[in-house]
């Protein structure tokens, strides 16, 4: 009976726990009212039989909910980095960043004209990896989604590097706090496009 339980326990924390999630989304896109549950309640409740499953879980189970763990909170360390940027235009096609005109130029004429301010102000290296950027997709998409794509493979770089020379437990702490991070974001809605690629490529260094 008691190892009926512990199954049962160990099943429900997972469906709880989608089931809470699913709830939190609904709240934060405005279908359901934030009144309408005692939310905290079913937080406490879960928490609970999560404490349960690992305090009276043996040595492999630990191993499997620590797994489940990490690639629920990897998973959604990257759906939070991609939402957050992508919330600005859910109604909105222009560009955001205090430097989009500066970056709209450059990749447009800057290796064409290559003006005083350009050569002092955007690196050569920035320049042409935006050329061959322009290949496949206009300015906006570039000055968009490719600015998403280096924030997304950025959270990859610190994840792996942090894994290297720390622990996967230090990793995905480090992805998780990234993906929350105020100032990550700063850096995004200013639009530091060489910084944010400069970051990427200084940590992919480690791994060549």
């Amino acid at each position: 009976m008691e190892l009926n339980s512990k199954n049962l326990l160990k099943n429900s924390f997972w469906q709880i726990l989608l089931f809470f999630c699913l709830i939190l989304f609904l709240i934060n896109f405005g279908y359901l009212s934030k009144y309408a549950l005692h939310f905290e309640i079913l937080s406490l409740i879960i928490a609970l039989i999560g404490f349960y499953i690992f305090y009276n879980a043996e040595d492999k189970d630990v191993k499997v909910l620590h797994k489940y763990l990490v690639y629920i909170i990897i998973f959604s360390s990257f759906v939070l980095i991609t939402f957050f940027r992508l919330v600005p235009y859910m109604e909105n096609d222009i560009p955001i960043g205090y430097d989009t005109g500066i970056y709209r130029y450059a990749i447009n004429h800057g290796l064409q004209n290559m003006d005083y301010w350009v050569r002092g102000g955007v690196e050569p290296g920035f320049l042409y990896l935006m050329s061959f950027f322009k290949i496949f997709f206009n300015v906006d998409f570039i000055l968009k989604y490719v600015l998403i794509f280096f924030s997304i493979v950025l959270g990859f770089a610190i994840y792996f590097i942090t894994k290297k020379y720390f622990s996967i437990n230090a990793a995905v702490c480090a992805l998780l706090i990234y993906s929350l991070s105020v100032i990550q974001y700063k850096v995004f809605s200013y639009m530091y496009y060489k910084n944010l690629i400069a970051l990427y490529y200084a940590f992919s260094t480690v791994f060549s």
